[in-house]
């Protein structure tokens, strides 16, 4: 399956990265204080791993002949969730921690 050309591995990787940077500018945007670059980078990396898994079942799941449009959507999806993964680990770990 070639998603806007670009193989099924490299799609991933790519559509992955957009995510994870979208998350960092956003996290940069909202906070007034000042931007952590250690905290954006370890953020990356806790949520890389788990993001790639999604994206990648995402894009392993379009059908071959899907449209550019539903293919446009379905990875415009899969960004959004990658962005905002990482949040949603950390939000869960918290809800853990005070339930232990």
């Amino acid at each position: 399956m070639d998603v806007f050309g670009l193989d099924a591995v490299t799609a991933t990787l790519v559509f992955t990265g957009v995510g994870l940077v979208l998350q960092n500018v956003v996290g940069w945007l909202k906070n007034s204080e000042g931007f952590d670059i250690k905290k954006a980078a370890a953020s990356g990396i806790i949520a890389f791993f788990g993001s790639v898994i999604v994206v990648g079942g995402v894009i392993g799941s379009i059908p071959d002949d899907a449209s550019e449009l539903i293919q446009l959507t379905t990875i415009a999806a899969a960004i959004a969730t990658v962005a905002g993964f990482d949040t949603l680990i950390k939000n869960g770990a918290k809800a853990i921690t005070k339930k232990v």
